[in-house]
This record gives C-alpha cells, sequence and structure tokens, in this order.
C-alpha cells in the first residue's frame, strides 16, 4: 500500500513538472526527458550543454525546485497529500544548509557576475549537487577553489533519508554532528549521562552506531 502510494505521489511530481516546462516553451520531448531525471535526481540531460541548453531563468528555477522535491523525504509528500504538514529537523536543516551555501556560493560570484546572475547561477548549482541530481547551467570549473570546496560538501551531504538523492544524507549528518558534540561534553564530564535525540526523540545505541559505521564506510 506505501509502495502505491509512493509511486503516485513520484508520478504526480514527474506530471506537474512536465506540464509546467511543456507551458514554458520547453519542447514535449525535452520536458519528459529532465522531468524524468529531476525528480530521480539522476540530472541525464539531452542537450552537452545540460540546462544551460535553454538560457531560461524560469526554467532553470523550476528545475530547481522539483531537485529539491526530489531530495526531500517522501514521507513529508505523503503527509502533504494527507493534508497534514508534518515537517522534521531533517528537513529545516536541508533547507538551512541548502540556503546558506547559496548565500555563501553566490557572495562568493560576485567577483564574476552581478547580484542577479550570480545568485541564478549559484542557488541552481547548490541546490543540483546537494541533491545529487547533476544538472548545470554554468561551468563551475571557472569559479573559484572556495566555491568548488563548498560544492564538494554538499555533495558529500546529499539530500534527505527516503529521498531519491545520494550522498550521506542530511539526517545522518545531524546525528554525526550530535554524537560529535556529545562525545565532547563527555570528555569534560566523564560521568555524566547523554542521550543523542533526533529532534525530541532519544535514539537508541544501535541507531547511533549505524549511522557512524555508514559513514566510516562510506568516507573509505
Amino acid at each position: 500500500e506505501m509502495a502505491i502510494i509512493l509511486f503516485t505521489i513520484y508520478m504526480l511530481f514527474t506530471l506537474a513538472e512536465i506540464v509546467v516546462l511543456y507551458l514554458l516553451g520547453v519542447p514535449i520531448f525535452d520536458a519528459v526527458t529532465h522531468s524524468l531525471t529531476t525528480l530521480s535526481t539522476g540530472g541525464f540531460s539531452t542537450h552537452s550543454e545540460s540546462i544551460g541548453f535553454f538560457k531560461e531563468p524560469i526554467i532553470e528555477f523550476v528545475i530547481a525546485i522539483f531537485a529539491i522535491i526530489g531530495g526531500t523525504n517522501f514521507a513529508i509528500h505523503y503527509y502533504l497529500l494527507k493534508g497534514k504538514l508534518k515537517v522534521d529537523v531533517e528537513f529545516k536543516l536541508y533547507l538551512t544548509i541548502l540556503g546558506i551555501a547559496t548565500l555563501m556560493v553566490t557572495l562568493l560570484n560576485l567577483r564574476i557576475f552581478d547580484l542577479y546572475d550570480a545568485f541564478r547561477y549559484s542557488f541552481f548549482q547548490v541546490t543540483s549537487i546537494m541533491t545529487t541530481t547533476g544538472f548545470t547551467t554554468y561551468d563551475f570549473d571557472e569559479w573559484n577553489d572556495n566555491i568548488k570546496y563548498i560544492l564538494l560538501i554538499l555533495m558529500l551531504i546529499g539530500g534527505c533519508s527516503c529521498s531519491t538523492s545520494g550522498g550521506l544524507k542530511v539526517g545522518r549528518i545531524y546525528i554525526l554532528v550530535k554524537y560529535a558534540i556529545m562525545q565532547i561534553f563527555k570528555s569534560a564530564e566523564p560521568k555524566s549521562v547523554r542521550v543523542i535525540k533526533y529532534g525530541d526523540t532519544p535514539l537508541k545505541k544501535d541507531i547511533v552506531d549505524n549511522v557512524i559505521a555508514f559513514f566510516i564506510l562510506y568516507i573509505t
């Protein structure tokens, strides 16, 4: 039953993107092929210039938004379909990281672009990299090394758990950071008893151990 629901949500978003892109003037073949690889965060394009081929900011924005949707936990989409808005700590952190990274890359890109183009290219590339979609609108190899470091970190983080994106996932990063902070406090107060919480939910030791093991294997 859940598989059918998730498949339905996936198809609805894909069809919605096809319709929006087509209405914006994208040929039906390109609208279909790019929509199929946006929600899946696969990033395959029918053009060697990727999304930069269209040279339309509104098309770039629409694709970026649907990539963000693809990188979101599908449980959130499920609750929205049920008429409930259930936003967890991972989704909030996901949007926060996207926002901060976009701001940082935009500021660094002001050396070569005006404010509008700096935001336009930065927002799309940050979104595309963090959701591991991989579309491009500009050759970011021309950008400075600081931006490349940011994009590399975003690629490692990835999107939310239970999404189509790759990477370590924001939820695991959240747990890892909280674990590191807990260890710092425990070194100062060895006898203290501390529990890692995911939002308001205490996590069992097995879950934390699995996250740490996954992180080590992923980095290796």
